[in-house]
């Protein structure tokens, strides 16, 4: 039982991550007037994933999706916006629980009679860390950086 909640979770996992959205076909599929404004460049950068400095916001989350967070502010005359996204870095982890024995157990109606036994629990947990930066200046990338995907 829990191998096949497992494998349906690993499953729900693998579909949501191949998600259209998720992808620069998907969002440009669903915003064609903005990428058909573009020039064939950048249509070729966004399509491929890939920024540059003076791209727009639009062009940029074409490209790379959603940031995680937006900060604001103002350098001299210019509107500033850093855009950051984040991956997830598993960690796993073990505990042990429970006791052991042999005794009756009670079912709903009946009783039965079986070992109930001690273990260890192993586990995974997903801790976000930051993967990459986006600075803009009235709107248009000024610098950039990312990291490696690990």
């Amino acid at each position: 039982m829990k191998f096949l909640l497992l494998l349906f979770f690993v499953a729900f996992f693998a579909l949501s991550c191949t998600h259209t959205s998720g992808t620069p076909d998907g969002r440009i599929s669903k915003n064609p007037q903005f990428y058909d404004s573009l020039d064939a460049r950048e249509q070729l950068m966004v399509k491929t994933g890939q920024i540059e400095s003076g791209m727009s916001k639009s062009s940029v989350w074409l490209a790379w999706g959603e940031p995680a967070a937006r900060n604001y502010g103002q350098n001299g005359s210019a509107r500033t916006e850093q855009w950051i996204y984040r991956n997830y870095r598993p960690i796993y982890t073990q505990s042990v629980f429970g006791g052991s024995g042999y005794g009756q157990l009670r079912g709903r109606h009946h009783y039965n009679y079986g070992y109930y036994g001690s273990g260890l629990r192993l586990g995974v947990n997903y801790v976000p860390y930051p993967s990459a930066r986006v600075d803009f200046e009235n709107d248009l990338v000024v610098q950039w950086t990312r990291g490696s995907r690990r």
